[in-house]
C-alpha cells in the first residue's frame, strides 16, 4: 500500500513538471544573453598596408562572430605581435600601444573592423629597444586575451625605403649658344622683314636716244 502511494506521488509531480516546462514562456534575455567572444565564434582576417622598412605598417582586423549567440570583448584585448625568426620585435600588449578600452557586441553574423598599428621600430621583448626594424621577413599574429585569431601567422616582406634622386643640370641644346637661347637669331631675321622686299623681274628704267642724232653746231 505504501510502495503504491509512493509511486502515484512521483508520477503525479513527474506529470506536473512536464506540464509546468510547456506552459512556461521562455525567457528572450535567456535566448540572447550574450556570452564571452572566443576564437572559436570568430572568422578573422587581417588585412596589411605598408611595405618600407623603418615606416608604420596598418593591420585592420575583421572579426565575424559566426557562433549561435552574441558574444561581446573588450577591443583592448587585441594584441599585434610581430616577430622575425625567434625574435620578438614588437608586442602592442608589453609597448601598451594597442586599443583602448571599449566593449563591442557583435550579434550573430555581425563583423567589426579594428586597427591594430606596427610603428616599424624594434622594440624587443620588453619593448626596451628602440632600432628601427631592418628589411627582411616578419611574421604577424593576432591575439584576443591569450587565444590566437587565426591558424598561421602572416609573412610578410619589408623593402629598403627608395633613396632621394641626386637634381641634374639640363645640358644645353644645339640651338642655344653661350647660354642665350636660339630666339635671338629669329630676332634678328624679324629686324630684317621691315624692309619691302625688292620686285624681282623688274629692271631699272634705262635712258632712251631718240632715232636722230644730235646736231652739232658749225660756224659759219
Amino acid at each position: 500500500m505504501i510502495l503504491a502511494a509512493a509511486a502515484v506521488f512521483f508520477v503525479m509531480r513527474y506529470a506536473l513538471s512536464k506540464i509546468e516546462s510547456h506552459t512556461a514562456p521562455v525567457s528572450p534575455v535567456a535566448k540572447y544573453e550574450p556570452v564571452e567572444c572566443s576564437a572559436s565564434m570568430l572568422s578573422t582576417t587581417v588585412d596589411r598596408i605598408g611595405s618600407q622598412a623603418g615606416q608604420p605598417v596598418q593591420f585592420t582586423t575583421t572579426l565575424t562572430n559566426t557562433g549561435e549567440r552574441p558574444c561581446f570583448f573588450d577591443a583592448a584585448d587585441l594584441r599585434l605581435h610581430i616577430t622575425s625568426g625567434d625574435q620578438i620585435i614588437y608586442d602592442t600588449t608589453t609597448c601598451q600601444a594597442g586599443i583602448g578600452s571599449k566593449t563591442l557586441l557583435l550579434d550573430t553574423e555581425l563583423t567589426t573592423s579594428q586597427p591594430l598599428q606596427w610603428n616599424g621600430m624594434n622594440t624587443g621583448a620588453g619593448c626596451s629597444a628602440r632600432s628601427v626594424a631592418q628589411p627582411g621577413t616578419y611574421v604577424a599574429r593576432v591575439f584576443l586575451g591569450g587565444d590566437e585569431l587565426l591558424d598561421t601567422g602572416i609573412v610578410f616582406d619589408l623593402g629598403s625605403s627608395p633613396q632621394p634622386s641626386e637634381p641634374t643640370e639640363p645640358e644645353p641644346t644645339d640651338d642655344a649658344i653661350d647660354g642665350e637661347p636660339a630666339d635671338g637669331d629669329t630676332a634678328e631675321s624679324d629686324e630684317n622683314t621691315d624692309a619691302p622686299p625688292a620686285d624681282e623681274g623688274v629692271q631699272a628704267p634705262t635712258e632712251v636716244q631718240s632715232g636722230e642724232p644730235e646736231a652739232e653746231d658749225t660756224e659759219g
